[in-house]
């Protein structure tokens, strides 16, 4: 069987690299990730990037039950998520050097304020799933002071208790769900359902039916 070639670079998987190369550069130069390009928006090019872009930029694309994400290969340090129909993509970036905090955030390219450590990291976890078209989550941590927190090691200093943040793509807003003191979520999952968002404790919740909140969006 013949070897699957290597698919030809294509202006928006060039941008992308170029624009991911000074993310790299910022970092080791020292950049805080509430600073400089981290707090900038992508390049139009580089935003366009979707997953044929990415696969040109030598970025492993995965495809987990038609939930379709990229991770970059040469640094480890970003995932990309794109919606259901490809329409919007969610790149998400925490440097394994020297950095403080969680991922930072681009969605279409732009990019959006995540939730901040009282030091300027970010509190989100670096990876996230589309909920629908239109709603982007990620894991929310940083409840060191949670009557559940423990001491333990994880990639970014976040701790064991999560929520749960969710980005609107239309209205460009986005919105925190908090466990409450009685909430001991450590993996906890989402989904809509109607005009709701449910969060379930963990993936045995979800699978039983049993919410552990109930938002409106």
């Amino acid at each position: 069987m013949p070897l699957e070639e290597d698919p030809a670079p294509t202006p928006a998987s060039k941008a992308l690299k170029a624009w991911y190369a000074t993310l790299i550069e910022a970092m080791r130069n020292g950049v805080r990730p509430d600073q400089g390009v981290f707090t900038q928006a992508m390049p139009p090019l580089a935003a366009s990037a979707r997953v044929h872009d990415f696969r040109a930029a030598e970025w492993k694309i995965f495809d987990t039950a038609g939930e379709i994400h990229a991770r970059e290969q040469d640094h480890w340090s970003a995932w990309a998520f794109f919606s259901p129909e490809q329409a919007h993509c969610a790149l998400l970036f925490a440097g394994p050097d020297a950095w403080e905090g969680g991922a930072v955030v681009w969605v279409d390219g732009e990019s959006v304020p995540v939730p901040r450590a009282v030091d300027g990291g970010s509190r989100l976890d670096d990876w996230g799933w589309w909920l629908s078209e239109r709603y982007f989550a990620a894991w929310l941590g940083g409840f060191h002071q949670h009557p559940h927190a423990r001491i333990c090691i994880d990639a970014f200093g976040l701790g064991n208790i999560r929520g749960h943040w969710v980005y609107d793509v239309q209205t460009r807003t986005a919105q925190c769900i908090v466990p409450d003191d009685a909430q001991a979520w450590e993996k906890p999952r989402a989904k809509i359902v109607g005009n709701d968002l449910v969060i379930y404790a963990d993936l045995e919740d979800k699978r039983a039916g049993r919410e552990a909140r109930r938002v409106r969006l």
